[in-house]
């Protein structure tokens, strides 16, 4: 959320009340509802991107089923993100932000 919120984005409130653990905040699938906001933004990292798409629950958060979602498939655009590091950040800088971008303009 650090990095989203440092493009401007602010957290669901829901989420950003969760305990993290390290630098996430577990959310089961009973509890993928929680996700819903005016953007839904995962960037996968135990999982692919297709399995997250295909999971019917996830399919049922308000936001995915509105098209409000982005589930970003690019292995290495989400270690960029979730790595934090100087030299993650410039490439996930060059690489999330025009995908964002191109998202929120459809």
């Amino acid at each position: 959320m650090q990095f989203m919120t440092r493009l401007g984005f602010t957290p669901n409130p829901t989420i950003a009340e969760q305990t993290a653990v390290r630098f996430s905040v577990p959310i089961s699938n009973e509890q993928l509802n929680l996700l819903d906001a005016d953007l839904v933004v995962i960037f996968p990292i135990t999982t692919s991107a297709e399995q997250v798409e295909q999971d019917p629950i996830f399919r049922e958060v308000p936001a995915v089923r509105d098209g409000r979602y982005l589930v970003f498939d690019d292995p290495e655009a989400s270690k960029s993100y979730s790595t934090n590091s100087a030299l993650s950040l410039g490439y996930a800088l060059d690489t999330v932000v025009p995908i964002l971008a191109e998202k929120l303009s459809t």
